[in-house]
């Protein structure tokens, strides 16, 4: 007789990726010209679970619906923006990240206060997960994940720079964050990277979580302040 030889096993979970693999980078040059209208070209990178949803996007959806999309998101740049052109690269190539790049102009992107000119708040951060006082069920991020956001802004001869805020760096043990500004060469250089470390947040957790959140928001809530230079306003007084 054989008998049969019972086989161990054991349940387990299965393991999530990395941050830095479900990753996206957005990166965005803005040349403000000297009537104050914009030219901007954007180049968005998906990695990881981000690629996967993107290409799908990319591949299944007729492209005018697609480029009414871009259109639809440059208006959060400037109102009224016009898209110039889009291009896909990588979308059939399961080897490398797809790129999703675009150009576009607009007229309504700085704020004016008499000589002064404020930049739209380059900074984000969704706090509307933490709207709630208290929580029924945990809040689920699903996968770590890493999203970087990189804009270089030129600036005309006829502005200078008045105020820049200072960066801006947070961990936790939930999420790392950080914002830096720079200028160079009249070149305003702005960075910004969250990353989701823990995907759970219990409701024993959610105060302090809440709060870490919502004081990161205040804290990340300030604008570069651009000013008109003397001898252009000079020159319009003159006119």
């Amino acid at each position: 007789f054989f008998f049969k030889q019972k086989t161990a096993y054991e349940i387990l979970k299965t393991p999530l990726f990395s941050p830095e693999r479900n990753r996206i980078i957005q990166e965005t040059a803005i040349q403000i010209n000297s009537d104050e209208a914009i030219a901007v070209e954007r180049k968005v990178y998906s990695f990881g679970q981000f690629d996967q949803m993107q290409r799908f996007w990319l591949i299944y959806t007729q492209p005018k619906l697609i480029e009414e999309s871009i259109k639809q998101q440059i208006q959060s740049t400037s109102i009224g923006a016009q898209l110039i052109d889009y291009r896909i690269d990588n979308l059939e190539n399961l080897s490398k990240p797809v790129v999703l790049s675009y150009s576009y102009n607009g007229t309504e992107f700085l704020i004016s206060a008499e000589d002064l000119r404020m930049l739209p708040p380059l900074a984000e951060l969704d706090t509307s997960i933490v709207a709630k006082e208290n929580r029924t069920y945990p809040i689920d991020f699903i996968t770590p994940e890493t999203i970087e956001k990189k804009i270089v802004i030129d600036l005309p001869d006829t502005l200078s720079l008045k105020y820049m805020p200072e960066g801006v760096r947070k961990s936790s043990e939930w999420f790392d964050f950080v914002v830096e500004y720079d200028f160079k060469d009249g070149q305003i250089i702005f960075y910004q990277k969250q990353t989701i470390k823990k995907t759970l947040i219990t409701q024993s957790e959610y105060s302090e979580f809440k709060l870490l959140l919502e004081d990161l928001g205040k804290a990340i809530n300030k604008r570069i302040v651009l000013q008109k230079k003397e001898n252009d306003l000079s020159r319009q007084g003159t006119e």
